[in-house]
């Protein structure tokens, strides 16, 4: 790849011309016509980071890499038959006297072997990257008239590096379409872990002048008044104990042998 380099009047710094803080200057329509992902020394093309985009248990980044394998494999296959082929072709008219030198043939190259998948996770890292404020833009357009909030520890878990270590929960809204508004990551469990997000929750409604939800599910301290105080703004919401967490307190009360407070009132449901 050919390009040029370019210099910065003020701070002296050099950029190659295709470096991210050069191409993030384009217009949107401009950025989507690049057709690879770059990374230091290897380049990754967009049709092979867009299949990273329905990422499920089962189509994960080691999934890829052994289908860029097969596909890589089978290419240089048929390029090396085709190679023997037109090899057979000067054979012949060797044979047949047609040429008089006999030329030689090299081994074909070997096949160029294909990045592990840590490299692949690292591309489609660099493309989320560069699609960041549409992500933001899309989530924070994001509204909902039923609302539920849930913390699960599974995503901490998966921190690395420097990250690991540095949260307990995470906290995800999302509405009656399954679609999610918002996804932090805390520190501590409770109101104060809490309190920003709550915050800037209803400062997004409000700003956007949307009704406020007429009911959000929680998987606790929903007749506390606990949950009630962080959506201060938001009197007229009804706040209601999720269901699955419900059947989850029945059966603890129903099995255990241990006296259980019940902190779950019938209007919960």
């Amino acid at each position: 790849m050919a390009t040029e380099i370019l210099k910065c009047p003020v701070c002296k710094a050099t950029f190659v011309g295709w470096h991210s803080d050069i191409r993030s200057q384009l217009s949107a329509s401009l950025q989507s016509l690049f057709p690879a992902v770059l990374t230091l020394k290897r380049a990754c093309d967009r049709s092979v980071v867009t299949e990273m985009y329905e990422r499920c248990s089962g189509n994960g980044p080691f999934l890829l890499n052994k289908k860029l394998v097969e596909r890589h494999s089978a290419r240089w296959r048929g390029k090396v038959a085709r190679y023997a082929d037109h090899c057979n072709i000067y054979l012949e008219a060797a044979s047949k006297g047609l040429i008089t030198a006999l030329p030689s043939f090299p081994e074909p190259p070997a096949m160029t072997i294909v990045p592990e998948y840590e490299w692949i996770l690292a591309v489609y890292l660099q493309d989320v990257l560069q699609r960041l404020d549409f992500v933001k833009a899309s989530i924070t357009s994001t509204f909902g008239r039923i609302l539920k909030m849930d913390a699960t520890k599974k995503i901490v878990k998966k921190l690395q590096g420097r990250s690991k270590g540095t949260a307990e929960w995470c906290v995800n809204v999302g509405n009656e379409h399954g679609q999610v508004l918002m996804s932090v990551l805390t520190s501590r469990d409770g109101k104060v872990g809490l309190a920003k997000m709550v915050n800037g929750l209803m400062d997004r409604f409000a700003a956007s002048r949307k009704q406020p939800p007429e009911v959000i599910y929680v998987d606790r301290d929903c007749c506390s008044g606990i949950t009630k105080n962080m959506f201060h703004l938001w009197p007229q919401m009804h706040i209601r104990l999720d269901i699955w967490h419900f059947m989850r307190r029945i059966a603890s009360g129903c099995n255990s042998e241990a006296p259980y407070v019940w902190n779950v009132h019938a209007e919960a449901l």
